[in-house]
Formats: structure tokens, C-alpha cells, sequence
């Protein structure tokens, strides 16, 4: 098998597109290519299917048959979804991208100013081009760091990020994949760091499809604060483990982001040997090769407790992990939650500033008129698949 780059999803190769899902409730893959026919997927076992299609460039779109059924379905591990969730994936190559960041470091926690961003709210366009054009007046008021909230695809046109679906695909309200590249590739041209928040505690409840693919992705062993939580230690647990890890990865490495900020981490349940904090970290660490990147969380885990904050993660000498300090003892109390997020949460205001080491504040511009859009739904989904997330609530509030 021709190597990848990540586990599952499409990816541009010498010879063509190799497409990689796993659907272990399934019998028979195939990908729809639009205008380019229908090609059958071969089974690896272990629930994957894979094969590769010479002529499908970047920019084609496709989806995916189960069963030879009449739906069609996106991609679990799109890189882009053009129409929104419920509409076809499209390819994308992430070489053809000219960044002018090679002699970025990454950050440092020490003397950083972070700016929680939401790209929806920051501009009246509401898009990565025109959020990069205002990056000089951050930098002038003394921010070093950027932390940008959620943005993986979600339904409708307006949403803060934290109830996304597509989670390698970022949202087409924004622009395109390379549209977001050239932000940070901005924000590293001015010295500025740049943070995402990224949500691995539960799915949307609209345009979520890996219950079409596997019932392994979601579990209702545990109770979630925002539907059922994810699968990190039930059966079928190590390729949904391998899939978030990969999605770590793949901000950091494809999109050069200095660091995650992991959401409610009291709600990502694991009861197993490592906590799956522990992959995440370190994949993410892996994927930034030798630059310096940091992380923050907010929450305490169910079957373990972060004992830090904010910090920065280092490469490890050879042969040993990075020092995410995390231990697998129970909280005393339950009911406690610690926040260690460097920018807290709960003001009505999505744009805030804080200091490392210190809170501050600094005034945030006005609103813009995307706050007032109303909630649109996107175009008729696919048939539902039967999912233990269906009767989740609306978009948490942070």
C-alpha cells in the first residue's frame, strides 16, 4: 500500500488521488467522482477501504457509497466542503500552497499576549482574507499571539465553531483551505503566533455522518454535556483515536498552526492506560517537527487531571514522549471543573485579550453585522443514518 500521510481521507499522490475510509458496518465503498464515474474501493480489513483514481485533480468532487445504496455521503475525513456539510467533498493538495514562513520558530509561552479570535465576527466580510488585512492593527496594540476560535465546516451560515462535523475540513464561510494558509502565513510574516481551538468532546448534531460509517466513532457508556461524547476507550476505540490524534496533526503540519487549544476537556472520557490527551499531544508535537508550538485546555478530565497550565510544548530528547504530565487519578469532587485556558470563557463578547501570566483586557472592535444573521439551514441533507447523537442539544455556549 502506497504510504499516506494520515489514516483515512483523500490524498493527492504522484499517481493519482488514494482515498482511504474506515467503515467497519459496511461491506462495499466506492466513491462517486462527479463527472468521473464510480470507482469500487478495495477492503484492507479492519473496516478500512482504499484505492486509488489517477484522474481526479484537485478541486474534484466526490462522495461515497455504502452498500451500494442510492445516498451518497461526504467524506468523514474531508479537506474541504464546498456546499457546506451536506453537500459533496472536494480534493484538495496542500503542496501547491507557497508558504513564506521557513524561518518561523513557532511560540513560546513566555511574554505572549493571546487575542481570541472568531473569523465570522471580526470583520463585516467574515472571511480568513479580510481578518489578515486588519493583522497589522493587532500587532500595534501589542498582541503576539492569535487564538482562533473553531473552524471546522457546521451547518448554516453563521455558528461560534464548537458544534462542528467535518472536522478536517475548514468551514467554506471563511473561504478556502488556502485562504486560512495564507492567514497564518500573514500572522508569521508579522511575528504573531497563531492558536486553534479545536473540539474533541462531541459532534454537531446536523451534518455529523460517521454514524453512516461506523457506530464506533460516538458512545453512550458515558453521559456528555452536549450529546453523546466520543468513543476513546469502548470497542472499536483505536481507529477513533488514530482519527482525532490525526486531526491534531494535521492543523499543525498542513495549516503550520503554533499550538491547539483543546475544548472541555472534562467531557473527552477515557479510562484507558494513556489518556487519549496523551496521543493528541503528541502527534501534535511530532507534526511541528522542530518548531516550538503551545497548548491550552480548558476543563479537568473524567479519568485524569491536567496538572498545568497553559504551556509550551518542547521537543522531547530522542525516545521519550513530551511532557504533557498527565496522571489517571480520579477527581475528588466531581462537580469541580478546573479552567486552564489562558483566555477564560462566559463574556458575551466572542473577541477578548489576555496576558500570559497576568489577565488584561483591551477593548474589542464592534461587533459586525454578521451577528445579527440568522441561522439557515444548508441544503436537503442525505438520508440520515441512524446516530446516538441525533437528539443532542444546540451549540454549547463558551
Amino acid at each position: 500500500m502506497l504510504k499516506r500521510r494520515y489514516p483515512i481521507g483523500a490524498e493527492v499522490t504522484k499517481d493519482g488521488v488514494f482515498f482511504r475510509v474506515w467503515a467497519p458496518k459496511r461491506r462495499h465503498v466506492s466513491v462517486v467522482i462527479e463527472g468521473g464515474g464510480e470507482h469500487a474501493l478495495a477492503p484492507e480489513g479492519g473496516g478500512y477501504f482504499s484505492g486509488t483514481i489517477a484522474r481526479a485533480p484537485a478541486g474534484t468532487r466526490y462522495r461515497f457509497r455504502l452498500d451500494q445504496g442510492k445516498t451518497l455521503y461526504p467524506d468523514p475525513a474531508s479537506r474541504f466542503q464546498p456546499d457546506g456539510p451536506h453537500g459533496p467533498s472536494e480534493i484538495v493538495d496542500p503542496f501547491t500552497f507557497r508558504w513564506s514562513d521557513a524561518g518561523w520558530a513557532g511560540v513560546k509561552l513566555e511574554g505572549q499576549i493571546l487575542y481570541e479570535m472568531h473569523i465570522g465576527t471580526f470583520t463585516p466580510e467574515g472571511t480568513w482574507a479580510a481578518a489578515a488585512a486588519k493583522l497589522p492593527l493587532l500587532k500595534d496594540i501589542g498582541v503576539t499571539v492569535l487564538e482562533m476560535m473553531p473552524v471546522n465546516e457546521f451547518p448554516g451560515e453563521f455558528g461560534w465553531g464548537y458544534d462542528g462535523v467535518d472536522l478536517f475540513a475548514p468551514t467554506r464561510l471563511y473561504g478556502a483551505p488556502d485562504d486560512l494558509r495564507r492567514f497564518v502565513d500573514a500572522a508569521h510574516g508579522l511575528g504573531m503566533g497563531v492558536l486553534l481551538d479545536v473540539v474533541y468532546n462531541h459532534l454537531g448534531p446536523d451534518g455529523n455522518y460517521l454514524a453512516c460509517f461506523s457506530d464506533g466513532y460516538q458512545t453512550d457508556r458515558y453521559k456528555g454535556e452536549w450529546g453523546n461524547p466520543i468513543n476513546f476507550d469502548g470497542p472499536d476505540s483505536g481507529p477513533v483515536r488514530e482519527f482525532f490524534a490525526a486531526n491534531a496533526a494535521y492543523w499543525i503540519d498542513e495549516f503550520h498552526f503554533d499550538g491547539l487549544r483543546i475544548d472541555a476537556t472534562q467531557s473527552m472520557f477515557d479510562a484507558s492506560d494513556e489518556h487519549v490527551l496523551a496521543n493528541i499531544v503528541r502527534a501534535a508535537r511530532d507534526a511541528a517537527g522542530e518548531r516550538s508550538i503551545m497548548r491550552t485546555a480548558t476543563g479537568s478530565m473524567r479519568f485524569g487531571t491536567t496538572t498545568s497550565t497553559t504551556r509550551p510544548w518542547s521537543r522531547s530528547p530522542a525516545g521519550t514522549r513530551p511532557t504533557t504530565r498527565i496522571t489517571r487519578e480520579r477527581r475528588r469532587n466531581s462537580s469541580r471543573r478546573q479552567n486552564t485556558a489562558i483566555c477564560s470563557r462566559g463574556s458575551s463578547m466572542p473577541i477578548k485579550a489576555s496576558a500570559a501570566g497576568r489577565r488584561g483586557s483591551i477593548s474589542p472592535p464592534p461587533p459586525s453585522s454578521s451577528l445579527s444573521r440568522t441561522m439557515i439551514r444548508s441544503p436537503t441533507p442525505p438520508a440520515a443514518c441512524a446516530s446516538i447523537n441525533s437528539q443532542a442539544p444546540a451549540e454549547h455556549a463558551r
